[in-house]
């Protein structure tokens, strides 16, 4: 199972149909539809953005303007994680630690 240490980022063709599944007219902001975990936070924090998370799916997003981002967060990771001990599988993996600068998803006693 992968745990990914950053986000992927659309511009959205609506700014009112932020949902998942919302149609998109490509990457951004980011590089190249990437954002790095603290980026995220800092974008999210700078430009006053709404972050939403689902249990059910152990999924979040968040949206500002025409604007989302879908990443993990501490809390995703460590459930995450808890899925596959839980669940005897042969291991799970993070890509990539450079991602996340400053170990706030990987700091967390999660691993």
């Amino acid at each position: 199972m992968g745990l990914p240490l950053y986000g992927r980022t659309w511009e959205l063709q609506s700014p009112s149909n932020y949902k998942i599944g919302a149609p998109t007219i490509g990457y951004s902001p980011g590089n190249d539809g990437l954002m790095e975990y603290d980026a995220i936070l800092k974008y999210n924090n700078d430009n006053g953005a709404v972050e939403v998370s689902y249990d059910d799916t152990v999924s979040t997003y968040s949206y500002t303007g025409k604007y989302w981002i879908g990443f993990d967060t501490p809390s995703s990771v460590g459930t995450k994680v808890k899925f596959a001990n839980d669940h005897g599988l042969a291991g799970y993996f993070f890509w990539a630690l450079g991602m996340d600068t400053n170990c706030a998803l990987v700091d967390e006693g999660s691993f």
